[in-house]
């Protein structure tokens, strides 16, 4: 029986190319030798005429079928030289992405407040089969590779945990991104809760499914397909293990090699800045999210959206709702590098003192931001803003403190002079309530303690 091991699979979405057009490079084995044809139809509609797409020697060989076009679903004939045709089903043509990272990407929110699914929108799992994507997507207990199922008690732990949670941002992206395209969506869901950035190290390319990324790759050429671009969530085990000086410079190679091993340089990526966490922990976490915060100015096509304002369902894990806020964050951002009408992330843009003009009162710490749509605002009091001595011994809150326009105020009581001894942060402590946001409901990025102007 003819079976194809690499690049078309039942329920696959396919990546458009610039014409709006996909290309199938297929392996196929246990075939008749002799030349193979191969058509696409729409149910019984001939989307793509019957034509000749590669030959088989020795039981084996390469099939090449270009120019099919945009939507589906279709269903690809091949014939061989003797014996039964081979039809593989429920082909889409679109966008694809990859999901990457650790428990947040995953997801863990509650399942009762997941997104239904859309017929245009696949999943690719990790049991290596395709079909529609519905959370929880971060299933490991039946992955092909060994990486996800190296540790069978947290496997059998995670079996129960899905039948409640599983809810991540990738469904809310994956959504957002067909409703701006209307074309399908192809989800390949890559995550593992806990992983370091030393799990994801392109060296583990070798290792094959024994590492992360060598897993992530194995699929990439299992589906020997272009990609869209990769959302990634991943760093708070950073901050646990004390990595997160060099966290930039992971993420720089990690990246370029990337790009390079799959051969698409400016392939855009959408990172996520860390949220909240209420476990103890000191200041890796927010080292980690400074680095994050910064990552677009050394790595090109790439984006850092916001997520300190998300509430989590534990002690870590971001909600259901709040990663349906991140999926769509991930997706105006991803539309933007794709050149689309999407948009930027807000970015601070300097801290300076103003003039009060209130009598007897000293100068106001000015804050100011771009990328703002509208105006800033928060629901109740300004809350997240700390003041840390440039020593970072001490931090107070502040407690008067006022949104207007693109900028955010703060009363201080500080002079020029004793400016100097102090710094400014939004999120300083990990479990910050942050409640700052643009007209678009985006919030403002955490940024570690910056001096003032």
């Amino acid at each position: 029986m003819s079976t194809i091991t690499r690049g078309l699979f039942a329920g696959q979405v396919l990546q458009r190319n610039k014409t709006n057009k996909a290309t199938i490079k297929a392996h196929c084995e246990l075939a008749p030798i002799g030349p193979v044809f191969a058509q696409v139809k729409a149910g019984k509609k001939s989307i793509v005429k019957k034509q000749r797409v590669g030959e088989i020697k020795r039981g084996k060989g390469e099939i090449k079928l270009s120019g099919i076009p945009l939507g589906g679903p279709y269903t690809i004939v091949l014939s061989f030289a003797s014996g039964p045709d081979l039809e593989v089903g429920d082909i889409r043509v679109g966008d694809v992405w990859i999901m990457a990272g650790q428990s947040n990407m995953e997801g863990l929110g509650f399942l009762k407040y997941a997104l239904k699914g859309h017929k245009d929108i696949r999943c690719f799992y990790q049991s290596d089969n395709w079909t529609k994507a519905q959370d929880p997507m971060g299933y490991h207990y039946d992955a092909v590779d060994t990486v996800h199922r190296s540790n069978p008690e947290a496997e059998k732990e995670a079996r129960k945990s899905f039948k409640q949670r599983g809810t991540g941002p990738g469904l809310a992206f994956a959504m957002n991104m067909h409703n701006d395209s209307g074309v399908p969506q192809g989800l390949i869901a890559c995550a593992h809760g806990g992983s370091t950035m030393e799990s994801w190290h392109p060296k583990g390319k070798r290792k094959g499914g024994a590492t992360l990324y060598g897993a992530m790759m194995r699929r990439i050429e299992k589906l020997n397909q272009p990609l869209a671009g990769v959302i990634w969530y991943q760093g708070e085990s950073e901050a646990f293990v004390g990595t997160e000086k060099i966290y930039t410079r992971s993420m720089k190679n990690l990246v370029s090699q990337f790009r390079k091993q799959i051969g698409q340089a400016t392939l855009p990526w959408v990172t996520v800045q860390l949220g909240q966490v209420f476990m103890k922990v000191d200041s890796g976490w927010i080292n980690v999210q400074e680095h994050q915060r910064l990552l677009p100015n050394h790595i090109k096509k790439l984006e850092t959206v916001p997520a300190m304002d998300t509430a989590c369902c534990d002690c870590i894990h971001i909600g259901s709702k709040g990663q349906h806020v991140i999926g769509k964050r991930l997706a105006q951002a991803m539309i933007r590098l794709k050149g689309g009408k999407g948009r930027k992330p807000v970015e601070l843009s300097g801290i300076k003192l103003v003039k009060n003009n209130l009598p007897l009162s000293g100068p106001l710490i000015c804050v100011s931001f771009k990328n703002v749509r509208g105006a800033l605002s928060s629901t109740g009091p300004v809350s997240g803003f700390f003041m840390v001595t440039k020593d970072g011994e001490r931090f107070k809150t502040v407690h008067r403190v006022f949104c207007k326009g693109k900028s955010v105020y703060l009363d201080f009581g500080v002079d020029k002079k004793g400016a100097k001894n102090w710094r400014v942060s939004y999120g300083y402590l990990p479990d910050s309530i942050c409640n700052v946001t643009d007209e678009d409901g985006w919030s403002l990025p955490v940024f570690a303690p910056h001096k003032i102007a």
